[in-house]
């Protein structure tokens, strides 16, 4: 399930929304055996994007990688034009969304600024992460939440 609506500034989306991915997948793939995963913000001009990137902790580095490549894949089939979308595989799964969907930390603060959005010509501001067990357990809990 995924939000429904479309954005208006596709081009400028769909890059955000790239850029965010694939920063959040460097980052996670990187994480302990505790949790890979990441969560970040971008900004557009009247939206930020909020996004969430995990891998099952058993993963290499590598194989997660590949695993969020496949599934960030899939945006064009299932995501197209929408203003949020959630891919899940055996492995790995990613969600973004215009509204935040998980908790705001200090570091997802300083990534959403409350200053006006950044001119067309900006690239998307990089992405922040979380990574404690407490904040795994609380997205794996939310996630299977969702599911139900």
């Amino acid at each position: 399930m995924w939000n429904l609506n479309n954005v208006t500034n596709v081009d400028a989306f769909n890059q955000a929304v790239s850029s965010l991915m694939d920063n959040l997948t460097n980052i996670a793939s990187t994480g302990t055996s505790l949790g890979k995963f990441a969560t970040g913000s971008a900004r557009i001009p009247s939206l930020t994007i909020y996004a969430l990137v995990q891998c099952t902790p058993d993963l290499e580095d590598t194989v997660c990688q590949s695993c969020m490549s496949q599934a960030i894949g899939e945006i064009p089939n299932y995501c197209d034009r929408k203003q949020g979308c959630r891919v899940y595989r055996p492995s790995c799964n990613f969600r973004f969304e215009i509204e935040r969907f998980y908790n705001l930390t200090a570091s997802d603060t300083a990534a959403t600024p409350s200053s006006p959005p950044p001119s067309t010509a900006s690239p998307p501001s990089s992405p922040t992460t979380t990574g404690t067990f407490s904040s795994l357990f609380y997205q794996v809990t939310m996630t299977i939440f969702a599911m139900l």
